[in-house]
């Protein structure tokens, strides 16, 4: 008999509370977390309200939890999917020229940073109506590193070349990149 998601996260939010209130700090996040796995596991079958709800209340104890971040920007794009717009996201990321990038032992995140600053340029001093997040589903004990010298390229090429040399792939969204492990490394 399964526990109901509901009930769980009842359980939960009153555990931690319970020992927020006395002063104990709560455990450390986990990717191995019951907590986190049901939430997970919800979210791969579909069931994204219920997850979301499930992981929200994991970032209450575990704040910085960069998985489950992830998921819930995940969860967001779900509801947002649209095919007619994937192709316009490509659209403008063969748009941007990227003159000039040279990097050594760069690290994966600080790369996708830059790329996801160079997609949406600030119009009006604000960000662009339709911004392109670039989500990363990398697992948190891991470190990819990046050494490429490009040239007057895309930003679409810039992000597929550098994604190649780290052992990563991409796929575009509605206005997203989400960038994860190949298939071979999962």
């Amino acid at each position: 008999m399964k526990t109901s998601s509901t009930f769980c996260a009842a359980i939960f939010f009153t555990w931690v509370f319970t020992l927020s209130f006395f002063g104990a700090p709560p455990p450390p996040a986990s990717n191995d977390d019951p907590e986190f796995v049901e939430a997970r596991e919800l979210f791969w079958s579909g069931q994204y309200n219920e997850s979301e709800k499930l992981f929200k209340i994991y970032l209450l104890v575990h704040p910085k939890h960069e998985p489950s971040k992830s998921f819930l920007q995940m969860i967001a794009q779900v509801r947002k999917y649209d095919p007619k717009k994937i192709d316009l996201t490509r659209k403008r990321l063969e748009c941007v020229m990227v003159k000039e990038m040279n990097l050594k032992d760069a690290e994966w995140r600080a790369v996708s940073a830059y790329f996801q600053e160079l997609a949406n340029p600030k119009e009006g001093g604000k960000d662009p109506k339709d911004y392109i997040n670039f989500i990363n589903m990398l697992p948190t004990d891991t470190s990819f590193k990046v050494s490429v010298n490009l040239r007057n390229v895309t930003l679409m090429r810039a992000i597929e070349l550098t994604c190649r040399q780290a052992g990563l792939r991409y796929v575009l969204d509605t206005w997203a990149v989400i960038i994860d492990l190949q298939e071979s490394k999962k």
